[in-house]
C-alpha cells in the first residue's frame, strides 16, 4: 500500500512503499512524505512528515538493536493540523552499534501503518540499505539509505540470471539519503540491487519490476 548533518531528500507523494497498513485493503490516510535520522553530538535525531486525512493521529517512535524486536520510545498525538507540519524526536540514549528506528502511524479508528525502517550507525563507517519505495517497482522509485560518512556508491541491478543492468555513481552524506531512481527501461522480473561503497563494502536488497 499506499526517505546528517547534510540531508538528501526526495519528496514522494504516493504511500505505497512507505508504510504498510495492518489492512491490506484499506487507503491508508495517513500519508509518510519522508523519515529521516541522523546522529548529533550526544543523540539520534528522527525527522518525518506525515499529513493525515482523519480528525487527529498518533505516532509511536519505535526503536531495535536488531532490526527485528521493536520498542515503543515516545507516542506522540496529533490533530489534522498539527500533522501538517513536520514532527521531530530525539533520543537521547545512544546505543552502540547500528541503531533501528520506525513510526507506527495509528488512526483514531486503530488502524495503524508502519513506516519502513531507517538505521543510524554509530561506527565510523558502513552503510546500509533501508528500503527501496516502492518494492513493486513500476517506473520510478526511491532508495534510501543511511551512511556513516560522506562517501560514494556505486548501485547496478541483477536479474535471476545474473545479467547486470544500470551501474551508477551516487554521492551520499552523513545520515539518511534518498535517491531517485528511474527503472522504467528493466524488463519485468526479480532483481537484485546491490551498492558498493568505496572500502568494497557491499549491501543488496531485492525487489520485483512490473
Amino acid at each position: 500500500m499506499k526517505t546528517t548533518l547534510s540531508i538528501i531528500i526526495c519528496f514522494v507523494t504516493a504511500v505505497t512503499g512507505f508504510a504498510q497498513s495492518n489492512d491490506p485493503f484499506l487507503v491508508f490516510p495517513i500519508e509518510l512524505k519522508y523519515l529521516q535520522a541522523q546522529k548529533t553530538s550526544q543523540s539520534n535525531l528522527l525527522k518525518w512528515l506525515a499529513p493525515c486525512q482523519t480528525s487527529e493521529a498518533t505516532f509511536e517512535i519505535q526503536h531495535s538493536t536488531d532490526n527485528r524486536n521493536f520498542k515503543v520510545l515516545e507516542s506522540i498525538n496529533a490533530d489534522q493540523l498539527r500533522c501538517t507540519q513536520p514532527f521531530d524526536f530525539t533520543d537521547l540514549q545512544r546505543r552502540e552499534g547500528t541503531n533501528y528506528y520506525r513510526i507506527r502511524m495509528i488512526t483514531p479508528s486503530n488502524t495503524f501503518a508502519h513506516s519502513f525502517t531507517v538505521a543510524v550507525l554509530n561506527a565510523g563507517s558502513g552503510f546500509e540499505l533501508n528500503a527501496l519505495l516502492p518494492s513493486l517497482v513500476n517506473t520510478n522509485a526511491v532508495l534510501s539509505i543511511s551512511s556513516a560518512e560522506s562517501d560514494r556508491l556505486q548501485l547496478y541491478m541483477t536479474d535471476l540470471t545474473g545479467k547486470r543492468y544500470s551501474m551508477q555513481q551516487y554521492q551520499v552524506q552523513s545520515g539518511t539519503n534518498q535517491i531517485q531512481l528511474q527503472l522504467s527501461a528493466l524488463p519485468a522480473g526479480s532483481y537484485v540491487l546491490t551498492a558498493v561503497n568505496g572500502k568494497g563494502d557491499q549491501r543488496t536488497l531485492r525487489f520485483l519490476k512490473q
